[in-house]
């Protein structure tokens, strides 16, 4: 696994354009300079479709996010779309409200997630949680959900979507000054 996460695009930000035209949407990502995209699909388009796409305009896979739901209930299926795009590092984008109810839906969440960086680490896959204010506010028996889901996760296996790269890429964004 790689130490440094390299920067790209998220496709969340313009999940618009690429929904209606992917190709085009890369295209122009590409023209403004970015080696790089963070996937995002509201369906999952052909896996050598997009790896021959995104070889072509020189742009690299950084992550994907991917719905809680896919990673739970198709990893197999998901690890091997992504192993097909070359991408080894998936992000769980958020929980919704409905899976996420009370302290027992958030435990059995936790333990899911849990479970989910076991199995795709197994397979050489850094998992990333993707988290919002909901985590620092919402809690576990007076704890906060975010202080549950990380330490939940073996320490190895552990990473936070967002979390900034390398330091020379870091100086190089002018990032932690």
């Amino acid at each position: 696994m790689a130490n440094a996460i390299d920067v790209g695009v998220q496709l969340w930000t313009l999940r618009r354009e690429a929904e209606i035209d992917l190709a085009g949407t890369l295209e122009r990502v590409a023209a403004m300079g970015y080696e790089g995209v963070e996937l995002w699909f509201p369906s999952y388009p052909g896996a050598a479709e997009v790896k021959s796409l995104t070889d072509s305009l020189g742009l690299r896979t950084t992550s994907a996010h991917v719905p809680f739901l896919d990673l739970r209930d198709r990893t197999d299926e998901v690890m091997e779309y992504h192993n097909t795009l070359g991408n080894r590092r998936l992000v769980i984008p958020y929980i919704s409200p409905e899976m996420r109810r009370d302290s027992t839906q958030w435990k059995r969440r936790i333990e899911e997630i849990s479970e989910i960086a076991r199995r795709t680490a197994r397979e050489g896959f850094e998992l990333f949680y993707h988290h919002h204010d909901m985590e620092l506010k919402e809690s576990v028996n007076g704890v906060t959900v975010h202080q549950h889901i990380f330490p939940s996760v073996d320490r190895t296996q552990r990473r936070r979507a967002g979390q900034c790269g390398s330091r020379r890429r870091r100086d190089r964004l002018g990032i932690g000054r």
